[in-house]
């Protein structure tokens, strides 16, 4: 299996979703930034997703951020970096 081990920036729920940070008012730091830092992970092989200090995704992990990133893409397109 292939694992991908996270920062602060992506956050799975107790239901093995990814959080949704960008709607959620109690989110901390700069939600952009934050959804940028999750674009970036795209190119990467993995099926898991394990946060730094949240519950891990590790059914479909992929496609959850995948839809994730979809949700959002045109609010705010793609990381400038």
């Amino acid at each position: 299996h292939q694992l991908l081990f996270t920062g602060d920036h992506l956050q799975g729920t107790d239901k093995g979703e990814l959080w949704d940070f960008v709607n959620n008012f109690d989110s901390r730091g700069d939600k952009i930034e934050r959804f940028y830092s999750a674009q970036k992970l795209l190119p990467l092989e993995f099926e898991k997703i394990f946060p730094f200090h949240y519950s891990p995704v590790v059914e479909d992990a992929r496609r959850k951020l995948i839809e994730f990133i979809r949700k959002y893409e045109e609010r705010y397109g793609a990381n400038k970096d």
